[in-house]
Order: structure tokens, then sequence, then C-alpha cells
């Protein structure tokens, strides 16, 4: 006997079956869902194939190594026309003050970067010295990932930690073409 057709469920009928194969709802934003499983180590996310920036980032991510960007657990597949699905390592939430200035100091050094201001020259050498690391990977983001009508998007649930403390930019960008 030959499989002549493998179908996939779509999106919102993939939920259920996860649900049946023992992975958690962890939570959803504009264009994705995210599951979590006792016992694996990594996350599972679907996301829409409209969501560009995303892909955009997934991309930049698989080409290009910084601490600061999330381990995939193999690669991004596309599941239909409709959506996608991603296996990343799992993050903490950040509860911190201190992670959270570290963010926000990110995107005003990126929005610095994107307007080609040098009004605040001090903000940003004094942000890549403290921070090298994060400042490389938010110079890539600004490179490859806005681009083509995606925004920026640092705000809550797009930047985690791992266990050491490492902030982790997991989704920095949204919409796009």
């Amino acid at each position: 006997m030959k499989i002549r057709e493998i179908t996939r469920p779509e999106m919102d009928d993939a939920k259920p079956l996860l649900y049946k194969a023992g992975w958690n709802f962890l939570g959803s934003g504009a264009y994705a869902d995210v599951f979590e499983k006792p016992g694996v180590n990594y996350i599972l996310k679907l996301f829409e194939d409209r969501d560009n920036g995303y892909k955009r980032y997934l991309s930049l991510i698989s080409q290009r190594r910084n601490k600061h960007f999330p381990i995939l657990r193999g690669r991004p597949m596309k599941i239909n026309s409709v959506y996608w699905a991603v296996r990343m390592e799992k993050l903490q939430p950040i509860n911190s003050t201190t992670d959270w200035e570290v963010v926000a100091n990110g995107e005003r050094y990126l929005r610095i970067l994107e307007s080609g201001s040098h009004e605040y020259t001090g903000f940003v050498q004094q942000y890549v010295a403290s921070y090298p690391d994060m400042a490389q990977a938010l110079e890539l983001i600004l490179r490859f990932v806005i681009v083509g009508g995606s925004y920026l998007d640092l705000g809550y649930n797009n930047v985690m930690k791992r266990l050491d403390g490492t902030l982790v930019i997991i989704d920095p960008a949204g919409g796009g073409r």
C-alpha cells in the first residue's frame, strides 16, 4: 500500500491534537500559539505564514549565532499554506526591573540607530560598551528583520531569559511583507 496523500491539520485543528498528545497551551501572540509538554526540553510554537517578520528572524538566528538569540531544535517546518511550526528552547519570563531596563534601553538603542540620529552618541556608546552581545543582536535584527514593513516589538513576552540569566530575544518583530 502506498501513501498517496498526507494531510496536515489546519492551525485551529492542531490544538486539540496537541492537547491529546500531552501538550499544554502556554500563551499566544498576534500570529502564534505556544505549547509545552512535560518532560520535553523545548516549546512548540505554531505561527501564521503571514508573520514575515518572524520568518525573517528565524532565518537570521538559523544563520548567525548570538547568545541573545534562542536555540532552535531543528528547522522551522511549514505545515501548510496557513501556518508553520518551530521548536525552541524553554525559557523563563523576565521578572526583574534591571532586565526590563536592558530591554527598554535596547529598544531605545535600536530606534536611535534606525533614525540615524547622532544626538544620543553617548548613550549608544555606553549601551555597546555595557552590552556588546545584545547590541550586536539588535543591530542584526535591525539589518535583517525590521524591513519590508515589519516593526520592532520587544515588548512583554518577546524577550525572555535562560536559567543562567541571559536575556533571549524570542520574537522581535511584527508584521511585514
